[in-house]
Formats: C-alpha cells, sequence, structure tokens
C-alpha cells in the first residue's frame, strides 16, 4: 500500500510537472512571438512614413501577408465602408490561402453580420469564437461556419477619432488560438496604422478630384490659376497657366521664374505690385506683358490676394492670369 501510494504521488507529480512545463513552453512561445511580432511592427510602421498614397494598397497587403505569417494567423480581410451605405463593406485588402470559399468582393453586413455590424458601429474590437458565440450573434455564426472561421480579431478602422473608414479582421481557418490582451493591442496598433495610411490616401483622390475639376473650370474659361509661398518663392500652377506662360510641364515654378519671362520694361512695376499687396493686404491688379520663347509677346493681366498666417504674417499670395493680347494693346 505504501508503494502504491508512493507510485501514485511520483505520477502526480510527474503530471504537475508536465502541465508547468507546457506552460513554461507556451509562456516562452508567446514570449518569443510578441518579441518577433513587436520587431515587424516597427518595420510597418517605418514603411508607411512618407508613403506615396499609389503605394498604399501594396503595402497594407504586404503587411497583413507578413502579419500573418508572424502570427500563424491563416488570414486577414480589410473591408471599407461604402459612400452609399454605411452596411455596405467592400473588400479592398486581403491575405488568404487559396483554398477555402471565395470572399465576396462586396458584402451587406446588416444582412451578413448584423451582430458584428452593431459592435463596429459603436467602435468596439471584438475576440470572437465561432463555436461559442451568443444566441443574438446565431447569422454571424452561421456565415463564419459558411467562411470556416474559426476564430478572430476584429477592429474597427477610424482615422483620429473621425468616421469609420471600415473593419480589418485577423482569422483564423483550421484552429482556435489564443488572442491575449498584448497581442490585440499590438493589432490595434497596426489597425491605425491602416487607417491613418487609407484616410491619407482618400484625402489624396479628394484633393485630385477637386484639382481636376479647377483645371476644368479654369480651362474653359481660359484662365490660369496660381498660389505662391511667400518663404520659399515656390509657385503651385494650374496645367493653364503653365500654358500662358510656356513652361514645361515637369518644370519646378518659382517668383523668379516669372519675373525672368516678362518683359524687361515690366518686371520693376509688377515687382512692386506685388509686394505691395502682400504688405498692404490690397488686391493684386497688374497688366504686363511676356516675351514667349520666339520672341512674340503675350498681354497678360493679373489679379490675386494675400493669405496670413496664425502669426498675422504674409503667408501666400493667391491669384489668376489671364491672356488679354487679343483685346488689349498693339505694342
Amino acid at each position: 500500500a505504501e508503494l502504491a501510494r508512493a507510485n501514485d504521488q511520483l505520477t502526480d507529480f510527474r503530471r504537475r510537472l508536465n502541465l508547468e512545463s507546457e506552460k513554461f513552453k507556451l509562456a516562452e512561445k508567446q514570449h518569443a512571438e510578441r518579441l518577433s511580432f513587436e520587431k515587424l511592427l516597427v518595420d510597418i510602421s517605418a514603411r508607411f512614413v512618407n508613403l506615396p498614397p499609389d503605394r498604399i494598397d501594396a503595402e497594407i497587403e504586404d503587411a497583413q501577408q507578413r502579419i500573418c505569417e508572424c502570427l500563424g494567423v491563416d488570414l486577414s480581410a480589410l473591408w471599407q465602408w461604402s459612400d452609399e451605405a454605411l452596411n455596405i463593406l467592400t473588400l479592398t485588402h486581403l491575405h488568404a490561402p487559396p483554398e477555402g470559399p471565395d470572399r465576396p468582393e462586396g458584402i451587406d453586413a446588416k444582412e451578413a453580420f448584423p451582430w458584428v455590424l452593431e459592435k463596429m458601429l459603436r467602435g468596439e474590437e471584438l475576440i470572437l469564437f465561432t463555436e461559442s458565440m451568443p444566441p443574438e450573434a446565431a447569422r454571424d455564426q452561421e456565415m463564419r461556419r459558411h467562411f470556416g472561421v474559426k476564430s478572430s480579431v476584429v477592429i474597427p478602422l477610424s482615422a483620429g477619432g473621425g468616421p469609420l473608414i471600415g473593419v480589418v479582421t485577423f482569422d483564423t481557418l483550421k484552429e482556435e488560438r489564443s488572442w491575449t490582451e498584448p497581442l490585440v493591442k499590438q493589432l490595434h496598433l497596426v489597425a491605425q496604422i491602416f487607417s491613418n495610411a487609407l484616410a491619407r490616401k482618400r484625402s489624396d483622390q479628394k484633393l485630385r478630384e477637386g484639382e481636376a475639376r479647377l483645371n476644368m473650370a479654369t480651362n474653359a474659361a481660359g484662365v490660369g490659376l496660381w498660389i505662391m509661398e511667400v518663404d520659399t518663392g515656390y509657385v503651385w500652377v494650374t496645367p493653364k497657366t503653365r500654358e500662358l506662360f510656356h513652361f514645361a510641364p515637369d518644370e519646378e515654378l518659382h517668383y523668379e521664374t516669372f519675373l525672368k519671362v516678362i518683359h524687361p520694361a515690366d518686371r520693376e512695376p509688377v515687382d512692386r505690385a506685388v509686394q505691395k499687396a502682400l504688405q498692404s493686404g490690397e488686391e493684386l491688379r497688374s497688366e504686363y506683358r511676356v516675351v514667349l520663347p520666339d520672341g512674340s509677346i503675350r498681354w497678360i493681366v493679373a489679379c490675386g490676394k494675400r493669405y496670413l498666417k496664425s502669426t498675422g504674417e504674409p503667408d501666400r499670395l493667391m491669384g489668376v492670369s489671364i491672356d488679354i493680347s487679343a483685346v488689349s494693346y498693339t505694342h
């Protein structure tokens, strides 16, 4: 009996030792995973600094792939809200294995994932295990089973506390995994990187669309628009302005560039008018001659207005240039 008791105690000791060993191995694995992911996160963050808008999409998908490979996660999907309806989501970025059901390009989240949608609209982050979802998420559970999703982290995308841009998910398909609090916080940082990049891309698109509309309007009116930065002398112009002054499409322009093409007899009066407008705040109006590359003369009228910095100092001069040669002088 004593020997049997001793054997039982030894067996129990070995069992507890094995359990402690497994816990240690798991903790060691999680620690190594966390360090590896922290290193990856630093690299991903650096890649998005000053990233041109046209490279943002490719960089997001590359980051999704690297994150999935680092964490042993099967899939990452980024969905963006439709401009027409907040419940319509469009799949814009995806890293997924080739097997399994195809992901639709667009989905009505109110129909497919109503419970998750409600949480997302409140800005909640979710850790989901498909087989242990609440009864009110039955429809969501059905769709997750259809796509073979076992567990997920779901994070709404919003830049700087602004309106929702979309949602990014990190999913396992083969088996459930442990989503630790430190890991979820790190994935939240990834979502912020994606959000800021997408917001910057949207801003750039709106700016380009605005410039395109402005160019169409000014071209139709025969008007060249320009903006001069006072501190640097750099001048931004529309294509019509380049056409009026015969500047090359890729030529960088400064205030001195404009002065050089103005008729020598008109340069000083033009410069005086510009400086007066900057110092006094009076509207700029100046008529002058431009000497074109072939030696011909073009008469231009320029009108402009200054804008101030928060300190009250001149910041920029913005205005228009119009070709009045056809109705002007015969000098």
